[in-house]
């Protein structure tokens, strides 16, 4: 299995990409919200706890981090 057939699955590309520009623009605090908030929403909608997903959670948290970094720096340099 390709690393591109891996983010293409459940759409893991969209997960990190999303937190990414969340994290960038408003800090690493909106990327854990909308992380938590989006798994919430797919518990919610199974009605089971056992619908939770660790593997989108923690893609949503690689792209917060990237995110958080980046919003650091560009933070850092403009002030």
């Amino acid at each position: 299995m390709s690393v591109i057939s891996w983010l293409k699955e459940s759409n893991r590309y969209i997960h990190i990409l999303g937190c990414f520009v969340l994290s960038s623009v408003f800090g690493w605090q909106a990327g854990v919200g909308a992380s938590l908030t989006t798994e919430a929403k797919d518990v919610q909608a199974s009605k089971s706890i056992k619908s939770w997903d660790w593997v989108d959670f923690t893609c949503n948290l690689i792209g917060t981090a990237l995110g958080g970094i980046v919003h650091f720096f560009i933070v850092k340099l403009l002030f």
